[in-house]
C-alpha cells in the first residue's frame, strides 16, 4: 500500500514539475525579492486559483515557498533558484517529463507487443516503448530521433532536437555519468582494430 501511495505521489510531483517548467513559473518569480500569486498568474497566463494549487503542491517538495505562511508572496527556494541560474537544466527536466515519461508508461505494452513469448529481443528501434509513447500522425511508432527532428509545426518544427542537445550537456556533467568512469571501466583494447570516437567533444 505504501509503495502504491509513493508511486501516486511521484506521479503527482512529476506532473506539477512539468507544469512549472512548461509555463515558466521559474521566471515568474524574481531571484531577488518575491511575487504575488496574481503576478505569477499574469506571467504564466493561468488562472490564479490554479496557480495557487500548483504552487502549494510544489511547496510540499520544497519547490518555491511563501515568505511566511499566508503571506501570498512567493519566493524561490534553493532548488528553484538553481534551475533559474542553470537554464539548460530545464531542458533535462523537459526531456524526461515530456519525452521519456510517456515512453516509460508504454514499457509493459511494448514488452507484450514485441517481446512476449519470443526468445530474442526485437532489434527494430521503433519496436521500443518510446515509439508507442510517441506515435506519428498515422499511428505509427517513431524512433527517438524521428520524433525529435519532426515534432512541431512551421518554424517550430524540430524544436526538441536542440533541447535534447542541451539535456545531453547536463547529463554529461552529472557525476554518475562521468565519462572518465566509462573510459577506465571498459576494456577498450578488447575491441581490437575498432575506431573509438570521443562524442563528448560535441556536447
Amino acid at each position: 500500500m505504501n509503495r502504491d501511495n509513493n508511486h501516486s505521489q511521484n506521479k503527482h510531483d512529476s506532473a506539477v514539475i512539468n507544469v512549472l517548467n512548461q509555463f515558466d513559473f521559474f521566471s515568474a518569480v524574481p531571484l531577488e525579492g518575491s511575487a504575488s500569486y496574481a503576478d505569477i498568474s499574469r506571467r504564466t497566463q493561468l488562472p490564479e486559483a490554479i496557480v495557487r494549487r500548483i504552487l502549494r503542491h510544489a511547496m510540499t517538495s520544497k519547490l518555491f515557498a511563501e515568505t511566511e505562511a499566508g503571506s501570498d508572496r512567493v519566493v524561490h527556494t534553493a532548488a528553484t533558484a538553481y534551475v533559474v541560474r542553470n537554464p539548460t537544466l530545464r531542458s533535462w527536466v523537459a526531456h524526461n517529463l515530456e519525452e521519456m515519461e510517456p515512453a516509460s508508461a508504454k514499457l509493459p505494452e511494448a514488452l507484450r507487443k514485441f517481446s512476449f513469448g519470443k526468445q530474442e529481443e526485437p532489434e527494430e528501434p521503433e519496436n521500443a516503448a518510446f515509439g508507442l509513447g510517441h506515435l506519428d500522425e498515422h499511428g505509427k511508432p517513431r524512433t527517438l530521433f524521428e520524433f525529435l527532428q519532426n515534432d512541431g509545426e512551421g518554424d517550430n518544427k524540430g524544436y526538441r532536437m536542440p533541447r535534447f542537445a542541451e539535456m545531453m550537456q547536463v547529463a554529461s556533467k552529472a557525476s554518475h555519468l562521468n565519462p572518465e568512469m566509462v573510459q577506465r571501466g571498459f576494456d577498450w583494447g578488447g575491441l581490437g582494430e575498432a575506431t573509438v570516437v570521443d562524442v563528448s567533444v560535441f556536447l
